[in-house]
C-alpha cells in the first residue's frame, strides 16, 4: 500500500517561528547570534586570532539564508566543505601563536637582559640570541612574501625558480646546522668551520639575474637571509 501524503497544519508555535524567520528582525537576530557564537567560542578556548574570521563566517552562514531552514541547509554545506580545512587551520593557528609568543618573550628578554637573572649564565650568548631573533624576523618576512606572491613566483621562468630553490635549500641546510649547534639542552663546543661564508653567499646569489620586480624581491630576501646566517656562522665558530 502506498503511503499517501497527509497535510499536517503548522502548530501556532511553528507558524510564528516560520513567520519570524522571514522577517527583517530575524536577519539582525541571526547576525547578532553569529557574531557572539563565532567570536565567543574560539576566544574563550584561547584562539583570539581565529575569533574574528570565524565570527564573520558564522554571521554569513546565518544571514545569507532567506529563512531559518535555508540558513541551516547552507550551514550543513559549509561545515562539510570545511571539515578537513578547519582542524588543520586551527592547528596551524595554535602553532603561527605559540611560536609568536616564544619569539616575543625572547625579544623582551634580550631588551632587558641586564635585569633578567635567568640570562646571566648565558650572558656570553646574548649576541647569538639577538642574531637568531633578527634571523627569525627576516625568515618570517621571507615566508610571508612567498605566501603573498606565490602566484607571481610560480609564473617566473622555470629555470630561475629551480636555481632559486636550490640556493634556498643550501641556506636552509646551513641554518639547520646552526640550529643544532645552538640547542642549549646539550652543551656543545663551537663549530669547527662556519657552515656558510660570505664568499659562499656571493657565489650563490651573483648568478641569479634580477630581471623584474619579483625576481629582485625574492633575491633580496634570499640575500638578507644568507647574510644573517653568515653572521651566525661566525658567532658559532668564535
Amino acid at each position: 500500500m502506498s503511503n499517501r501524503y497527509q497535510h499536517q497544519p503548522l502548530t501556532p508555535l511553528r507558524r510564528a517561528l516560520a513567520g519570524f524567520s522571514l522577517s527583517e528582525t530575524a536577519r539582525y537576530t541571526k547576525l547578532t547570534l553569529g557574531l557572539w557564537i563565532g567570536f565567543g567560542i574560539p576566544y574563550l578556548l584561547g584562539f583570539p586570532d581565529a575569533a574574528v574570521p570565524l565570527a564573520g563566517s558564522t554571521m554569513l552562514t546565518l544571514a545569507l539564508g532567506s529563512s531559518i531552514s535555508a540558513a541551516r541547509s547552507y550551514f550543513y554545506k559549509r561545515v562539510f566543505s570545511n571539515v578537513v580545512a578547519m582542524p588543520i587551520g586551527t592547528l596551524l593557528i595554535w602553532l603561527s601563536t605559540n611560536l609568536k609568543q616564544a619569539h616575543l618573550l625572547l625579544k623582551s628578554d634580550l631588551e632587558q637582559a641586564w635585569v633578567s637573572p635567568h640570562l646571566k649564565r648565558n650572558a656570553a650568548r646574548l649576541p647569538v640570541f639577538a642574531c637568531y631573533q633578527e634571523t627569525f624576523d627576516s625568515l618570517v618576512n621571507f615566508l610571508e612574501t612567498m605566501d603573498t606572491f606565490h602566484d607571481q613566483f610560480a609564473a617566473l621562468d622555470a629555470a630561475w625558480r629551480e636555481m632559486f630553490l636550490a640556493r634556498l635549500a643550501r641556506l636552509v641546510s646551513a641554518h639547520r646546522q646552526l640550529a643544532e649547534a645552538a640547542d642549549l639542552r646539550v652543551e656543545r663546543p663551537p663549530l669547527d668551520a662556519p657552515p656558510l661564508h660570505i664568499e659562499d653567499l656571493r657565489q650563490l646569489t651573483e648568478d641569479l639575474p634580477a630581471s623584474n620586480v619579483f625576481t629582485s624581491v625574492y633575491l633580496g630576501h634570499l640575500t638578507g637571509y644568507g647574510i644573517l646566517l653568515c653572521r651566525l656562522s661566525a658567532l658559532h665558530t668564535a
